[in-house]
């Protein structure tokens, strides 16, 4: 039908008796426009829907007698512009709307056949999914292809590849409209299942599902790059700090050996070949953790670059002063120079060349290992390259 005669159709039936008039209902080109506030009476929308669109209906008794919905568009009276605009294709969405209202659903059965004639009944939402047909039943294997969202009821297959469908089904039943809708499991040894429900909630949950149905999350291995400190050194301490920081977790949610350290956090590291790196194997979380901490840890010293260019190494001296310790390793290699911690200031002072050794104050021309001690904590700090 053409759209004008189809619109004209629509008018006949818009009448006083199908609208208590707050508001205005006109026809604007080929669409219906709505202003203000109007209360339809289904039963008569229902019948200009079948005048504009040729579809049949069936329904029990005075299933629809009494039945109204209100539509409230935005607009002033005479004015072509703004309001509800429908085009005459979308009444029957509109019309599928309006029963949701109060809980009924368009069923279709039969075909229009010689020897059949397709209707739309319309039923309780309760009886929606017995009185499905069988060839309206969609089956997905990619659910980012369903995009109905509109107010028909919609009977849906759909395929999972990762997650288990009675896990899913579990975590759905929240979602489905209540005391109507059906989520089932296809079959065991079938990863599958069935929904049937408002097409828009149908649509709400298959993207629910595409979150939940996802592979597995597998562990990665990262190179994280050291500047300043011992890779070696640091990949211990790394090492003894996520230690302790799952036995402090653990202490603190009732023994649990777990605690709340959770697989996502677990990593193990160790130390790249041939380069001053760590190498880092774990789960996102865990790996961006190690990065924070080698962020804080391996900082510049102050005061290294007039020192040397080499890595970071501390050694706490326990049975002998760390200055003596520091000549005798100088005597020993015959190389190197001696600096020390100024007490003012924290910052290593100017390094003196060993006595008898090639080693200079000028950082550019020495290679040597530069011993630093600190007297207040009895340290030795080793800069050297490898």
């Amino acid at each position: 039908m053409r759209p004008f005669i189809a619109l004209v159709l629509f008018a006949a039936f818009v009448s006083p008796a199908m609208f208590a008039q707050d508001g205005d209902t006109k026809i604007i080109g080929e669409n219906i426009q709505i202003i203000g506030k109007q209360e339809y009476q289904i039963e008569s929308f229902l019948n200009a829907v079948a005048q504009v669109q040729r579809k049949k209906f069936m329904l029990q008794g005075a299933v629809l007698k009494g039945k109204t919905v209100t539509i409230i568009a935005p607009g002033r009276l005479g004015d072509d512009e703004g309001g509800l605009v429908i085009p005459p294709e979308a009444l029957f969405n509109v019309l599928q709307t309006m029963l949701k209202a109060h809980k009924l659903i368009l069923v279709p059965f039969g075909e229009d056949t010689p020897t059949s004639v397709e209707f739309f009944e319309i039923v309780p939402i309760n009886d929606a999914v017995t009185s499905s047909r069988a060839e309206d039943v969609r089956i997905f294997d990619d659910l980012k292809d369903f995009n109905d969202d509109g107010a028909g009821f919609v009977t849906l297959i759909a395929h999972l590849k990762y997650a288990d469908a009675n896990q899913v089904r579990a975590a759905l039943n929240n979602f489905g409209t209540r005391n109507s809708s059906g989520i089932l499991p296809i079959s065991q040894g079938i990863n599958a299942l069935l929904i049937a429900d408002y097409a828009f909630n149908v649509k709400r949950m298959a993207r629910i599902i595409e979150l939940i149905d996802r592979p597995p999350e597998m562990p990665r291995l990262e190179t994280i790059n050291i500047n300043y400190m011992d890779a070696q050194e640091l990949a211990v301490s790394l090492s003894e700090l996520m230690e302790a920081r799952k036995l402090l977790a653990a202490s603190t949610s009732g023994g649990n050996p777990a605690g709340r350290s959770t697989r996502d956090d677990a990593v193990e590291i160790s130390v790249a070949p041939n380069i001053n790196a760590l190498l880092v194997q774990g789960y996102d979380q865990g790996i961006q953790l190690v990065r924070d901490l080698v962020k804080r840890l391996d900082q510049k010293v102050p005061g290294m670059d007039e020192l040397n260019t080499g890595r970071l190494h501390i050694y706490e001296a326990r049975n002998v002063k760390a200055e003596k310790l520091a000549q005798v390793l100088g005597d020993l290699l015959d190389v190197g120079a001696l600096a020390s911690i100024d007490p003012a200031t924290g910052l290593p002072r100017p390094p003196i060349a060993q006595p008898g050794t090639t080693g200079t104050s000028n950082t550019a021309a020495n290679d040597g290992p530069v011993f630093v001690t600190d007297r207040n904590t009895n340290s030795l700090i080793v800069i050297a390259r490898p």
